[in-house]
């Protein structure tokens, strides 16, 4: 969009007195100058209704269920997990059409809205959602209306309760929501819907980056693809590719310090965003004046991280730390001797099936004999390091493409703030 088709509210008068006063965005297109005008959803909505109290059951092939859950935290889009149908006999009212937008009326995710998009077929709506249908607006530009942080900031106000929170439909329509004219809303909903397409093309090619990395790991560990030498590959188990470091408890006095020399790893800090295999920051951080109260020694190793219990352990158990460190006793550091490259070794354990070898109960978990146990087929160091640049050349264009994504989504907040009253 070139600079002269913009123009900034302070540009439209010279008076900044009379600006503030005047109901019109910060940022906005040069061929509009009318002041914005207030309303409410109700205002501007009809239909208003709660969604059908019914369980899901698995899909039936042609009717969709769209709860609270089944809307993405990060995109407001329409994505089941899985895949459900009301389990229910459907009623036509509860069946969402095009300009219909719901909003999620309890708990943790009040406020959460998605817009009904033909493309997901046939869908009815839950009963912990509220449908409104749009009628006297753009419903795409209520629905950005909804992703602001003016918006966010009334949820919360809203929401407070003495229970649980929420947010019910009488409360919706008193939701206020500044309109310019239907062009400039028009033109609005057009440019920001360039941006969400840009941002889904992205997240296309990252998935499909991604699904081609994992299969030609699969690939390459299984054989499937050949290389030079490969009939020299020679089985081992862990117990004699490197040693195991297990955590220790981390006492409440010592969190919160961020600032000195080691990190000191949770199972929490394993949740790493995109295809980071580095864990390189931490909530925590000691000194050696720590280590000594808790009678331990820093891991100054290069190690691959194993959570010992939990979920966690099939979610996130692999994560490369080549700094010195320490980690708590939910976690397990395995150090690579030198018949192993610590990469070539990060890229093998996600082809292997660990829930094979955890250990059943309450929790799953694992210990250091099970990882020991573990059987892998290795070629020499040579062959180890051609095959982790390799994938390490994947890994380095997925960042790319992420920080592309997470650049382009800041960019969309930003004008989310700028453009809106």
């Amino acid at each position: 969009m070139a600079s002269k088709d913009w123009v900034s509210a302070e540009k439209q008068d010279k008076n900044s007195d009379q600006i503030e006063e005047k109901l019109v965005p910060e940022l906005r297109f040069s061929e509009f100058d009318d002041e914005w005008k207030e309303f409410t959803l109700g205002n501007i909505s009809s239909k208003e209704m709660y969604g059908i109290n019914a369980p899901s059951k698995e899909f039936d092939g042609l009717n969709k269920y769209i709860r609270i859950t089944d809307i993405s935290d990060n995109s407001n889009k329409y994505i089941p997990n899985p895949l459900t149908s009301p389990d229910s006999i459907l009623e036509n009212k509860f069946k969402l059409k095009k300009g219909d937008i719901v909003f999620a009326r309890t708990g943790a995710s009040t406020g959460k809205s998605y817009l009904y998009d033909e493309a997901d077929g046939n869908l009815y709506f839950a009963g912990f959602l509220i449908r409104f249908h749009i009628d006297k607006a753009n419903p795409q530009f209520i629905f950005y209306n909804t992703l602001t942080e003016k918006y966010l900031n009334w949820v919360s106000i809203m929401s407070v309760r003495s229970g649980q929170p929420g947010i019910n439909a009488k409360e919706y329509k008193k939701l206020k929501i500044n309109l310019p004219s239907i062009e400039e809303q028009n033109k609005i909903v057009g440019f920001i819907s360039k941006i969400d397409l840009k941002i889904d093309l992205m997240e296309k090619k990252y998935k499909q980056l991604d699904a081609y990395k994992k299969k030609l790991i699969k690939d390459v560990f299984n054989q499937n693809i050949l290389f030079k030498e490969d009939n020299k590959w020679k089985t081992y188990k862990f117990k004699e590719l490197g040693k195991i470091k297990s955590g220790i408890g981390f006492k409440k006095e010592y969190q919160g310090y961020t600032n000195f020399n080691y990190n000191f790893y949770k199972v929490s800090d394993m949740n790493l965003k995109g295809n980071e295999k580095y864990m390189n920051k931490s909530n925590n951080t000691i000194n050696n004046e720590i280590c000594k109260k808790l009678k331990t020694t820093i891991i100054d190793e290069p190690a691959l991280i194993f959570a010992k219990v939990g979920e966690a352990i099939f979610l996130n158990r692999k994560r490369v730390v080549i700094k010195p460190f320490l980690i708590d006793n939910n976690m397990m550091a395995f150090i690579p001797n030198d018949k192993i490259d610590l990469n070539f070794l990060y890229y093998l354990s996600q082809t292997i099936n660990f829930a094979k070898y955890a250990q059943t109960g309450a929790l799953p978990s694992y210990n250091a004999s099970d990882i020991y146990s573990i059987k892998c087929k290795i070629p020499n160091l040579n062959k180890q390091h051609e095959i982790s640049v390799m994938f390490s050349l994947f890994d380095q264009k997925l960042n790319f493409i992420n920080k592309k994504i997470e650049k382009t989504k800041e960019f969309k907040k930003y004008l989310l703030q700028q453009m809106f009253v």
